[in-house]
């Protein structure tokens, strides 16, 4: 379902508003389209704002996507930082977080039978190294449920790690939008110092 949707159908629901909405022009000429919406803000599942903010989207190829960016971000916003509870939408955040889940789950179980596997090779060395009579020293000692749940722990903490990195990246690009938002602002304001130059007392500073 379209996130512009289910939006409109949570704002009316909560008695919210949008009380406008744009474009930011400073990616245009990337072909990006970035927009931005001034919405009220609810709490909880309680009907009627208790404040508004302006939430921007990311960058997207076309105002169609851009508009769905924008409303994707403000369903999370509701989602995680005013507790609102979105049947539709909660829905596939659960259903990618359960995702997550059986895939740990998978490699836990991979993991588990790898050690079998390995325990399996072992006796099977033991038994050779007894059968020639050289081995009379050693002993088997079995696998401890201790020591599948350290490995299964190390697994876990491996994959968890990787989806801590892929939101770290995720930080970074936006940082590097913001930063290429922040020059080109700084480009444009130099360019019309430069234009109206003849007409103001104006002076440029060498960037530091």
């Amino acid at each position: 379902m379209s996130r512009r949707v289910i939006l409109s159908q949570v704002m009316d629901n909560l008695k919210l508003k949008l009380h406008s909405s744009g474009y930011d022009s400073m990616l245009q000429g990337l072909n990006m389209e970035t927009t931005w919406m001034l919405v009220d803000l609810p709490s909880g599942n309680k009907p009627g704002a208790d404040s508004s903010t302006v939430i921007f989207g990311s960058p997207q190829p076309s105002h169609n996507k851009a508009d769905e960016s924008a409303c994707e971000a403000v369903l999370n916003y509701y989602c995680s930082a005013r507790d609102v509870d979105i049947d539709d939408f909660s829905h596939s955040v659960l259903k990618k977080k359960q995702q997550e889940l059986e895939a740990s789950n998978f490699f836990c179980a991979a993991m588990q039978d790898r050690v079998m596997c390995l325990v399996l090779e072992r006796d099977a060395a033991l038994a050779v190294l007894q059968s020639q009579n050289q081995s009379a020293d050693v002993k088997l000692q079995p696998l401890t449920e201790t020591f599948i749940k350290k490995k299964q722990d190390q697994l876990s903490n491996d994959y968890f790690y990787e989806i801590l990195q892929d939101k770290v990246n995720s930080l970074l690009q936006d940082r590097h939008v913001q930063k290429d938002r922040y020059s080109s602002i700084i480009q444009a304001m130099t360019t019309i110092c430069d234009d109206f130059g003849d007409l103001l007392s104006l002076k440029k500073v060498d960037d530091c």
